[in-house]
C-alpha cells in the first residue's frame, strides 16, 4: 500500500477515512474500543514452508530485508520457526521467534495494516505466551525502535514491561531515520513478559 499523502510505503491505515498512511504521517490518536472492527476469524498456525513467501515479503515490508539485528544479535528470519495469523484465509502477520536460555525472543512480530488494531496481534502474542510456557520458558523478549509507539503500547497492553534501552542501537546500524509521527528512530526500547507465578 502506498501512503495517500505522500505516496510512501503505508504502514498504518487511518482510523478515520481508512486510507493508508506512511509511519511519518501518522498520528498517535485516541479512541475507544467501540470504534475498532470485528476480530472473528483469526486462525494462528504454525507457519509452514509454503507460508516462507509472505513471511519474506512481511519482513521487507517492515523491515526492509530479512536478515536484522535484534537485542544486540542478527537474525535471519528465514531460519526461524514462525507463527502466522490468518483471517478468513488471507494472510494477516507473522510472530518469528528464537528459544535461548530461559527466553523466548520474538524477532519478527508484524501485522498487515488492514488487520492491526483487530485482534490479528492479539491472537499471535497469545500463541507466542502459551509456547513460551510450552516450551519452559519463563519470559518473552522483544524490542522495538524508539518510534514505535503502536506496538511499545502494545506490548504494554499485553503484559511487557519496559526493562531497558539501548541507545544509538539503531542509529549505529543505520543513519537516523525519521519514523512513527516524524520521531527520529534512533534509540531499541527493550522488553519483557514474565510468567504469571501460578
Amino acid at each position: 500500500m502506498i501512503c495517500e499523502i505522500c505516496g510512501a510505503e503505508a504502514w498504518y491505515v487511518c482510523g478515520r477515512n481508512g486510507r493508508p498512511v506512511c509511519p511519518r504521517h501518522s498520528r498517535i490518536e485516541v479512541v475507544s474500543k467501540l470504534s475498532f472492527g470485528s476480530s472473528d476469524g483469526y486462525e494462528v498456525r504454525e507457519a509452514t514452508g509454503s507460508d516462507m513467501i509472505e513471511i519474506k515479503k512481511l519482513a521487507e515490508y517492515f523491515r526492509e530485508g530479512t536478515v536484522f539485528n535484534h537485542l544486540g544479535k542478527e537474525y535471519d528470519i528465514t531460519t526461524l520457526p514462525s507463527y502466522v495469523v490468518m483471517a478468513n484465509n488471507h494472510f494477516a502477520g507473522a510472530l518469528s521467534y528464537s528459544l535461548e536460555g530461559d527466553a523466548l525472543v520474538i524477532v519478527l512480530f508484524n501485522v498487515l495494516p488492514g488487520y492491526q488494531g483487530l485482534g490479528a496481534g492479539k491472537s499471535l502474542m497469545e500463541t507466542a505466551k502459551e509456547k513460551a510456557i510450552e516450551e519452559g520458558k519463563s519470559t518473552i523478549l522483544s524490542a522495538v525502535s524508539n518510534d514505535d509507539l503502536p506496538l511499545i503500547y502494545f506490548y504494554q497492553r499485553n503484559g511487557f514491561q519496559i526493562i531497558g534501552v539501548n541507545t544509538d542501537a539503531v542509529a549505529n546500524r543505520h543513519e537516523v531515520q525519521v519514523g512513527f509521527g516524524g520521531i527520529p528512530r534512533r534509540d531499541e526500547i527493550c522488553l519483557r513478559w514474565v510468567k504469571p507465578q501460578e
